[in-house]
């Protein structure tokens, strides 16, 4: 309705509101006519067009435009893709740069400078790796019952009898061991720990050899011999002894002597990637010598490595060459080790302490693909 019909209306309604109002009749066509006027009003506004339902119109023609220009721009930049690459490239840099931390922390605590045996002790009385250790001893105790005696055969006189190449007839019985309980092995842990911590038996006999009798129980000690030509040539440097001792003392607290070990440790190694070469053939053979490993050292190489297999892969010398590299890394605890100590001292420990007591042959039985054995292992053995 136009401003000028609006005042009209008002103008008419001014001159019939002026007479005054005596009948009922007038009264009605008054009101009448005041509805007939209302009515065109509300007519006339009825069609003005709805702010609300323009703007809503107008809003879903801008969201739709946008929509259709994010589409095609993210048709044609592949943002989602181009995301996905950006996303995995920044996780690549996150582990790249973890690595680095890692490896930068590995580097600081290698070629650890003390004393190795304290090292040791140190974990020898925390209380996880003694579970490990106690635990592990009560499996051999549970394994030797389950072992054969081994007896001979008598006959009705009470001779021995022999077999048709006049050796000794032997039966197995059931076996007649009497496992011990882990509380008796925890005593007897905690009098070892309390014997060999105290000192270090040392010969300068040079007939003496350096070694350990782990087999023995309480009381078994290690000998350093200082006079042997092993020690006047092979191992002068303070760290290297320090390395043999805690060696040794390993063996009398750690008694891994039972078959049981050798094949517990044999899943970590690949035992046909050791080579020797002829040079290391030659510096095994005077170092075997005065390790007192009982080899006959005029051996070919192959009947020689067959020797260091042997030798290498027993239960004792497995962990204590572990144990070897926890020391490397200064380990005074329950701490991991994990792959990348082991890569880490695979290129760095011979190195850096020039000691290799068959270390090389250690190595490079550890292949890739038997790592991750070696590092369960080395975690839960009680080292």
């Amino acid at each position: 309705m136009s401003q000028e019909n609006l005042q009209q209306d008002e103008a008419d309604i001014e001159v019939k509101d002026k007479p005054e109002v005596t009948s009922v009749e007038q009264k009605k066509s008054i009101q009448e006519f005041a509805n007939e006027i209302f009515g065109k009003i509300e007519n006339e506004f009825n069609s003005i067009p709805n702010d609300n339902e323009e703007i809503e119109k107008v809003e879903n023609s801008i969201l739709l435009e946008n929509q259709s220009t994010k589409n095609k721009i993210k048709d044609e930049l592949d943002l989602d893709g181009k995301l996905g690459i950006l996303t995995n490239e920044m996780r690549k840099i996150k582990e790249e740069a973890e690595n680095r931390i890692s490896n930068i922390s590995i580097e600081a605590s290698a070629n650890s400078q003390e004393n190795a045996s304290l090292l040791l002790f140190g974990r020898m009385n925390n209380g996880e790796i003694r579970k490990q250790l106690i635990d592990l001893l009560s499996k051999v105790e549970n394994y030797q019952t389950e072992q054969p005696d081994i007896e001979l055969v008598y006959d009705e006189n009470g001779d021995i009898e022999l077999d048709n190449d006049g050796k000794p007839l032997v039966k197995k019985v059931p076996s007649k061991y009497k496992p011990r309980t882990k509380e008796e092995l925890e005593s007897e842990l905690d009098e070892n720990i309390s014997v060999v911590g105290k000192d270090t038996p040392i010969s300068f006999d040079p007939e003496s050899h350096t070694d350990a009798d782990p087999g023995r129980r309480l009381g078994g000690r290690e000998l350093i011999a200082l006079n042997d030509e092993s020690f006047r040539t092979e191992f002068k440097d303070p760290l290297q002894r320090s390395i043999v001792e805690a060696h040794e003392k390993g063996h009398c607290l750690r008694p891994y002597d039972n078959e049981f070990f050798r094949r517990y440790f044999s899943p970590a190694f690949d035992l046909s990637k050791i080579e020797i070469s002829q040079e290391e053939f030659e510096r095994l053979k005077k170092l075997n010598k005065f390790l007192d490993t009982n080899m006959t050292y005029e051996n070919s190489i192959g009947e020689f490595k067959e020797g260091i297999i042997e030798y290498l892969m027993s239960g004792p010398e497995v962990a204590e060459r572990m144990s070897q590299l926890k020391n490397y890394f200064g380990m005074k605890g329950n701490e991991l080790f994990t792959k990348e100590h082991l890569r880490y001292a695979k290129e760095h420990y011979i190195e850096d302490t020039k000691m290799d007591n068959n270390m090389t042959s250690y190595f490079q039985a550890i292949t890739p693909e038997r790592e991750d054995k070696f590092i369960e292992l080395i975690n839960t053995s009680g080292i």
